[in-house]
């Protein structure tokens, strides 16, 4: 039997009969939420990402229904997400790390080549074309980023995928790294 998800974010199975007449009271905006058609016999649905606000092409009903039971970890201040236990606490070491490199950074000018003039980053040594904006954007990102996950951050236990746009189906929360001491660069 199909399961829908009610307003209260709960599950509950439904009959066809059922889906179909919820499916037409979406189809005439009686009912906010989910898109779905038929061609040529097989069923599709679109499925809501919740982590990046986006929606999915749509899917066989089979795929949709394994994605929604799809649990991910999400980093509290960013969208990262990861299926592996302690992949969140990484993450957030590897971007205060990178954001205390980046604390002095700046672009310099070099020659790649010999001939072609680039910009290097003096944090992390990677080059960027002169003529376009990526060192700066990566000098600024690196740095918003590192700010960003210096509070205490936690890791959202959470279905990634939902039939409706809405805040996401939290499982749970973890605390994952205390905030960082704040350090004053002169």
């Amino acid at each position: 039997m199909p399961v829908v998800v009610t307003e209260d974010r709960g599950e509950t199975e439904v009959s066809e009969a059922t889906l179909r007449d919820l499916l037409l009271r979406v189809a005439s905006d009686s009912l906010i939420g989910v898109t779905r058609q038929q061609n040529e016999g097989e069923q599709k649905q679109r499925l809501h990402d919740v982590v990046d606000g986006t929606w999915t092409k749509m899917l066989p009903i089979a795929t949709a229904a394994m994605m929604l039971r799809e649990v991910v970890l999400k980093c509290s201040v960013c969208a990262y997400t990861s299926v592996h236990e302690g992949q969140v606490a990484q993450h957030t070491k590897q971007v205060r790390e990178v954001g205390g490199q980046h604390v002095r950074a700046r672009l310099t000018q070099i020659l790649i080549g010999g001939r072609e003039p680039a910009l290097q980053c003096s944090g992390c040594g990677h080059p960027f074309a002169a003529r376009k904006n990526q060192g700066q954007v990566h000098l600024t990102r690196a740095k918003d980023d590192s700010q960003r996950h210096q509070g205490a951050i936690e890791e959202v236990v959470m279905h990634r995928y939902a039939l409706v746009e809405g805040p996401p189906r939290v499982l749970g929360t973890r605390p994952v790294m205390a905030a960082a001491a704040v350090r004053r660069v002169k």
